[in-house]
């Protein structure tokens, strides 16, 4: 588990951690001044004066959970707990989400319906527009204050939206790194295996992408776990606003047939949309907070290949179960904790698309 934060001045790098809250355990981390990752200043903005704090725990036992505190400051922070992935075929919960931008009360309420209906879950993938410019630092005080109560439980992991981009990139490379597993060269194309799952997630946005084809090929190709997962920003298809990425789509897609991937997740279009094609599930989840847009804008995009079979203009997240052998994904509405939609992933029963019943009861 990587820990990070920023103080304004330097101060020590130290967590306590444990099985309870008398922790028992300290690890001493790492404290430095970033550098920009390019030179070009409009496109990596300003980089904040502060000091970054990077602390890695290891050893950690699966099934558990563990808390801790940080140490960098005059005061110590207050508890903090996170799940660990369990061993074997044990179940397990995960969420996915994301365009969180713009408004912070229905940013709020959608973490609330998280935290009280998938408040379990061993960790959560934002797909993107965590903010609205990603080169202001009073948004992203903003952001990590709405999502404070959810990140004081489940790690989060980032993906980089269109919207990180205004103001330069710096601060998102700042806030998010790559779990140490991952092979790729890049701050913000990662890929990692939680359990039987593996996730490999795009910064579609990089200056230079073209040599990052071939670690995507490479990363999904090399892995053998029963279910694969692709998260990137823009959809690969959509009726809604904006249009799909389709010069993503005429790479990506052949790859992801190739290498069995289950679906791919994204955000940028706010609201709900699942289509299903080549075997594969495409599912748009863009209702964290951000305002929502019509989910029928433009019927005449170009879908060739999928058909939609659900959505939704609705806040909203995806939460994940896997459970004996299956993944059943929950799609649910903000604040009422509604059904919005259900679907399955099934190694046994590849390329179809499975629909089912909501597995969790209404609160």
């Amino acid at each position: 588990m990587t820990i990070l934060w920023h103080t304004d001045l330097e101060s020590t790098s130290e967590v306590e951690y444990g099985s309870g809250p008398q922790y028992g355990h300290l690890v001493r981390g790492i404290v430095y001044k970033q550098q920009p990752s390019i030179d070009d200043e409009l496109y990596a903005g300003v980089l904040p004066e502060t000091f970054k704090h990077k602390v890695i725990l290891t050893g950690l036992d699966p099934g558990q959970i563990v808390h801790y505190r940080v140490l960098s400051a005059p005061e110590p922070t207050r508890d903090a707990t996170f799940r660990t992935v369990p061993d074997d075929d044990d179940p397990f919960a995960f969420v996915i989400f994301g365009d969180t931008r713009t408004n912070d009360d229905d940013h709020a309420m959608v973490i609330s319906t998280i935290m009280e209906e998938a408040g379990d879950a061993v960790f959560v993938v934002h797909t993107g527009d965590m903010v609205s410019a990603g080169g202001v630092l009073s948004q992203w005080q903003d952001f990590f204050t709405v999502e404070a109560p959810l990140m004081r439980q489940i790690p989060l992991f980032g993906v980089m939206g269109n919207h990180e981009l205004i103001g330069g990139r710096t601060l998102v490379e700042s806030y998010f790194e790559p779990p140490p597993s991952s092979t790729s060269e890049s701050s913000l194309h990662y890929s990692f295996d939680l359990g039987p799952i593996h996730i490999t997630v795009l910064d579609i946005y990089e200056m230079d992408f073209d040599p990052h084809r071939d670690w995507v090929e490479e990363d999904l190709a090399d892995s053998a776990a029963p279910f694969k997962i692709v998260v990137l920003h823009p959809p690969l298809y959509t009726f809604s606003k904006h249009s799909p990425d389709t010069e993503t789509r005429a790479w990506l897609l052949p790859i992801c047939v190739q290498t069995g991937v289950q679906a791919v997740f994204s955000g940028h279009n706010h609201g709900y949309e699942r289509f299903f094609g080549s075997g594969i599930q495409f599912v748009v989840t863009a209702g964290g907070g951000a305002p929502l847009y019509d989910g029928v804008a433009d019927m005449d995009h170009d879908n060739e290949g999928a058909q939609r079979v659900a959505n939704a203009a609705a806040f909203h997240f995806v939460s994940g179960r896997y459970d004996h052998g299956v993944i059943t994904f929950d799609v649910i509405g903000a604040p009422d904790g509604n059904d919005l939609d259900c679907f399955v992933l099934d190694p046994a029963r590849a390329g179809e698309n499975i629909s089912c019943q909501r597995t969790r009861s209404l609160r």
